[in-house]
């Protein structure tokens, strides 16, 4: 049996915490086993690095999971107010690896004519079909990736905050 990590406890305990909870109703579970290959966060942070020429920061290992995918989608019961919520994670090495996602618009700014092949989705809706996405732009050199969401028609929208803060759970 694989030992987890901190970081894939929480994401375990995440999903019992939606599945016991009196007032979540959920619709679907992604628990997907974890990649054995992928050995631990330093290979990690050197395959990437090898094969992308992304250094990421060392605090990325804090976070680092070997998920082939983990997520939830699922709602408030009808005593309360309606919420909804879904995500699906991967892997960070696993994402980067994949080709680029499907968007909801079909052309690069024509100031960043290579944004929408350098984007690899890192957390989406894969069980409402809503087309959201959160994705990682893979810029060979680049020590912080850019982080971008994108709302569907809407278009694209960037945060430059680095990967290890944005999956990193408050407190």
């Amino acid at each position: 049996m694989t030992t987890l990590t901190p970081q894939e406890n929480m994401w375990r305990d995440l999903l019992a915490e939606l599945r016991s909870s009196p007032g979540i109703q959920v619709y679907n579970e992604y628990d997907e086993p974890i990649d054995n290959s992928l050995g631990d966060a330093a290979a990690a942070l050197n395959e990437i690095a090898d094969d992308y020429d992304i250094r990421l920061d060392a605090s990325f290992s804090e976070t680092y999971t070997r998920f082939g995918g983990v997520g939830s989608s699922w709602r408030t019961t009808e005593e309360y107010p309606f919420i909804a919520g879904e995500f699906h994670i991967a892997s960070i090495q696993l994402s980067i690896e994949q080709a680029p996602p499907e968007l909801g618009w079909s052309e690069s700014p024509s100031d960043d004519p290579d944004l929408k092949y350098q984007l690899r989705a890192i957390d989406g809706t894969p069980d409402s079909g809503v087309g959201t996405l959160a994705a990682v732009r893979v810029q060979p050199g680049v020590t912080n990736p850019e982080i971008w969401f994108d709302h569907g028609p809407r278009g694209p929208g960037n945060w430059t905050w680095t990967i290890a803060a944005t999956w990193k759970r408050s407190a």
